[in-house]
């Protein structure tokens, strides 16, 4: 860390067809020549390089680098939200997210993109909407270097590794990899229902559900065998249409060995040893 005192600090800078020299009194780092105003924010702009986290949480020992990361990451255990939505009373830990939620109220969508027109609120959601277009897949995993497009993919998929399960059922202690299968789990429990058919009022405890059941009313088919042009509402039902073509039979009695080509099939055989 060089500290300039009394001395000027020259910045070249291009405007036009002439160069500016600006020059003013600070401090400047020594690794990345960011120059600051004050010694006390170059003192902490160095912890970006030297990974000094001084602060530290009480309750959880999480580690900060400064002491503002420190109140926020606080709130998580306090459940203090300060900063308050006066539309619809949301409350949020941080004021960006705040920001963010407001425009939730608001129809306007001033990012587009360049390629599909699609329209966005936030230029982050944007940015990784174009990762559609480009394939670009910029998070990847340390261990079998398995690439994503989303950072919490690649927070999941990095649980396969560790053997992490962080949410665990209350019901049965069933412990899950991620928030939402939980969810589907907990709906085992309860008998919740909450997609329902605006045909017949049928109701599922998942949306894909819901999706094949409504192709009884639309008559959709969208899986088609390739060897006999066959139509099917589901996939699986494709799969095991086609061992008729290959000969395939997957599951196999382990006391007779015979084989059968679906499932319910070889539970409805094992009856047979039981008698």
């Amino acid at each position: 860390m060089e500290e300039i005192k009394g001395e000027n600090i020259v910045l070249n800078c291009e405007m036009m067809e002439s160069t500016i020299q600006i020059k003013y009194k600070g401090f400047i780092c020594e690794v990345c020549n960011s120059v600051y105003d004050q010694s006390r924010k170059l003192k902490r702009h160095m912890r970006i390089h030297t990974n000094t986290k001084r602060y530290k949480c009480d309750i959880c020992m999480h580690e900060f680098k400064q002491k503002g990361h420190l109140t926020v990451h606080r709130r998580i255990h306090t459940g203090e939200r300060p900063y308050k939505c006066d539309l619809c009373a949301s409350a949020f830990v941080r004021v960006h997210a705040l920001r963010r939620h407001m425009t939730l109220h608001s129809e306007e969508r001033p990012y587009q993109c360049a390629v599909c027109l699609s329209e966005f609120k936030h230029i982050d959601i944007l940015k990784r909407h174009m990762r559609i277009h480009t394939g670009e897949k910029p998070h990847k995993c340390d261990i079998c270097l398995a690439t994503f497009k989303e950072s919490n993919e690649l927070t999941v998929h990095r649980r396969k590794h560790t053997g992490e399960k962080p949410f665990t059922c209350d019901f049965c202690l069933s412990a899950f990899t991620r928030k939402d299968t939980l969810n589907r789990h907990i709906r085992v429990h309860t008998g919740e229902k909450p997609f329902k058919c605006n045909i017949c009022e049928s109701s599922f405890a998942r949306r894909c559900l819901l999706k094949v059941h409504k192709r009884i009313h639309t008559g959709e088919k969208p899986y088609i065998c390739e060897v006999c042009a066959s139509e099917f509402t589901q996939n699986g039902n494709l799969k095991a249409h086609m061992r008729i073509h290959t000969g395939e039979r997957p599951y196999k009695c382990e006391i007779c060995t015979s084989g059968f080509r679906e499932k319910g099939a070889l539970k409805k055989h094992m009856g047979t040893h039981t008698r």
